[in-house]
């Protein structure tokens, strides 16, 4: 079985008896389905990539959806990254980072063997193919109910009502998965 979005909007209009529009969905979606991603230990791992010396670019994981850090580098854009490489032919220890097309490009390029350590999410954040596991979609729901309120303005009992189903299925999401 796997969670749809259409049976999230239905499920979110019903807890609400709000008539959200998909545009709003997709929105609140997306921020939910990241705040889980970053929460949820079990959809998070870690990595090492070896650079060997003269060696800028390595493939990421096969399981590997999105970064969350790099140890000890900065996050550029990719856009950066090839300008500094194309100005600068430094050598030496590396300070930024990059992903572009499944793989992590570092900057400057290593002259000596390194191994850089990442830490990634495994589950895919597209809010139109959900690949998290069925026991996240109360999770998905109540995050977005309680998004629904937030985006209204409304802080009264409906939205701490909807915040705290929400946190207990983390809780609950987080004792499983760790």
């Amino acid at each position: 079985m796997t969670i749809s979005k259409s049976q999230i909007l239905v499920e979110v209009n019903t807890r609400t008896n709000r008539g959200l529009s998909q545009v709003d969905l997709n929105k609140y979606l997306a921020t939910i389905m990241n705040d889980i991603s970053i929460s949820v230990a079990g959809l998070k791992a870690l990595a090492t990539l070896s650079f060997t010396s003269g060696d800028n670019v390595k493939a990421l994981p096969s399981d590997y959806r999105s970064m969350i850090s790099v140890d000890g580098l900065v996050e550029k854009s990719y856009e950066s990254l090839a300008s500094f490489r194309t100005q600068f032919t430094a050598e030496g220890t590396p300070e930024f980072w990059s992903v572009l097309n499944k793989q992590l490009h570092i900057w400057p390029t290593p002259e000596d063997d390194v191994d850089i350590s990442i830490r990634y999410i495994q589950i895919d954040d597209d809010i139109d193919n959900i690949e998290f596991p069925d026991e996240f979609k109360e999770a998905l729901i109540e995050g977005c109910c309680y998004k629904t309120y937030e985006g209204l303005g409304y802080t009264g009992n409906e939205f701490t009502t909807h915040k705290g189903l929400y946190d207990d299925q983390i809780a609950k999401l987080k004792g499983v998965y760790g």
